[in-house]
């Protein structure tokens, strides 16, 4: 049985035993759902890939629309230029189907997450140790073939998230509250195979057809 999405609040105690955590296969494991796993998860799906399983050992962001992100200060924001850009118009959101029972292409997933950035004309620099009158300014030139957005970091996460879930449901099974604690590597008839150690509402363990690390640096 494949859930969508799992979550688990703090306050939920879980008990654990002694016994062996249980052992899955899966076609492709992402640790991380951030923007960078869930912008994988959704190239692999859009690419015909199923059973991808995407981890995350936070919980789910807010809403893209939730009124959380209106205060920017209490958030980590991210600039995206051309190349960010470009990358999301390369992903597509499916919605409905043609007569042939094929996904047709409605938007490109750069057209959702446009509508909840700010464009900015420049940004200011500080040397180390400068003081805060003495920071370098600098306005982005007319010539740009784009405009610099800015968005929450957990905000574009939100939207690519909804993106998951409206579009491609189907192939992506996004678990949050779920941490990995571990990754080894078999041998099973000449090849390398990597198992992950998960820990969230049950202990398990995932082999993995393929594996892709989108947790950010060590803590």
């Amino acid at each position: 049985h494949r859930q969508r999405s799992s979550h688990r609040s703090a306050s939920t105690e879980s008990v654990r035993t002694e016994t062996s955590p249980t052992t899955q296969t899966q076609t492709a494991t992402i640790i991380g759902a951030g923007p960078a796993g869930l912008a994988t998860a959704i190239m692999l799906a859009e690419r015909g890939m199923d059973d991808i399983h995407v981890y995350e050992r936070l919980g789910a962001p807010a809403a893209s629309d939730d009124a959380v992100w209106s205060d920017t200060a209490k958030f980590y924001l991210i600039g995206l230029g051309g190349r960010g850009q470009k990358a999301l118009q390369e992903l597509v959101i499916h919605d409905g189907s043609d007569d042939d029972g094929n996904g047709v292409s409605q938007q490109s997933v750069w057209d959702r997450v446009e509508e909840k950035c700010v464009t900015v004309l420049g940004r200011k620099d500080w040397a180390p140790g400068a003081g805060v009158d003495e920071g370098v300014e600098r306005i982005f030139g007319d010539d740009r073939p784009y405009k610099t957005k800015v968005i929450p970091r957990d905000r574009l996460a939100g939207v690519l998230r909804e993106v998951v879930l409206d579009s491609y449901g189907d192939a992506v099974s996004l678990h949050y509250d779920t941490e990995m604690t571990s990754v080894r590597w078999e041998d099973t008839e000449g090849e390398e195979t990597a198992v992950v150690s998960l820990r969230g509402e049950e202990d398990v363990d995932v082999r993995c057809g393929l594996l892709v690390g989108a947790d950010g640096t060590a803590r």
